[in-house]
């Protein structure tokens, strides 16, 4: 039935070319799920390229949106497995800054380093 797949209508922009699924409007725009190390984004349109959801393994269509990683440039995602209770903590993170990552260590010379633990 319709209603236990979503509303598979879109939405078009005939000057631009764009197209959305009602379903996929409302999708939050930046994550964190547990599969992966980095926050993911939402993008429209993946675009071309041989793209595999890092979640189930399963190939993506480039024409479709999904959830993608700009630190890692291969890793995507299907929006409905990226917003899965299992995998999404259900945060919205958009707006918010990213933390950085910290070093465990830093080096001083070329024979010592200094251990964040020994701060």
């Amino acid at each position: 039935s319709t209603q236990s797949r979503g509303d598979q209508s879109p939405y078009f922009c005939f000057e631009c070319n764009f197209m959305i699924h009602r379903d996929c409007v409302d999708l939050p725009r930046v994550i964190n799920i547990n599969r992966h190390d980095h926050r993911i984004s939402y993008t429209p349109r993946l675009g071309h390229g041989n793209w595999t959801c890092g979640v189930c393994r399963h190939k993506m269509d480039g024409f479709y949106g999904g959830y993608s990683c700009s630190k890692c440039s291969s890793y995507v995602v299907h929006s409905r497995c990226a917003t899965r209770k299992d995998i999404w903590d259900k945060i919205e993170l958009e707006g918010t800054a990213e933390e950085e990552e910290v070093s465990p260590f830093e080096v001083v010379d070329d024979t010592t380093i200094k251990h964040f633990s020994h701060d």
